[in-house]
């Protein structure tokens, strides 16, 4: 009896929703439309994170290197108020470090070549000028 009654259910159920997914033929296109546009946006998502990433990793080896050559400013400065003979050195910060040499020493004017560098590989070349009588740098050009 219970056979016979499960035998039943089983028609019923069948009889509802049908094994054969072949209905006017759209399941299976639909089915691989949402499939393709699922992994299309995975893709596209996957695309842009990479590209953000690498965009900030860049902007943030800039940053490290307008630091280094801000604090390089800054000391070289200190340094040609306490000395007046500079010719060249090498100045050590925890993210890098900033090369120095003097270019050309005029009588209101001394040009530095200088090169920033930080640890992850990033340089920054460039010629700084130094007005004596200003006791600031006026010229900032990339090499």
């Amino acid at each position: 009896m219970r056979m016979v009654i499960f035998l039943k259910s089983l028609f019923i159920f069948r009889k509802r929703f049908p094994l054969s997914l072949n209905n006017g033929g759209y399941i299976i296109p639909f089915t691989f439309f949402l499939i393709f546009t699922f992994t299309t946006l995975t893709l596209y998502a996957g695309r842009e994170y990479v590209m953000e990433k690498q965009f900030f990793m860049q902007a943030e080896k800039f940053r490290r290197l307008e630091l280094l050559l801000f604090f390089a400013e800054q000391d070289l400065k200190q340094i040609l108020t306490e000395e007046k003979e500079l010719s060249s050195g090498k100045i050590e910060y925890t993210i890098g470090y900033v090369t120095y040499n003097v270019e050309q020493r005029e009588s209101e004017r001394i040009t530095f070549a200088i090169g920033c560098y930080t640890a992850d590989g990033g340089s920054l070349q460039g010629i700084l000028v130094y007005d004596m009588e200003a006791g600031d740098f006026i010229l900032w050009k990339n090499k």
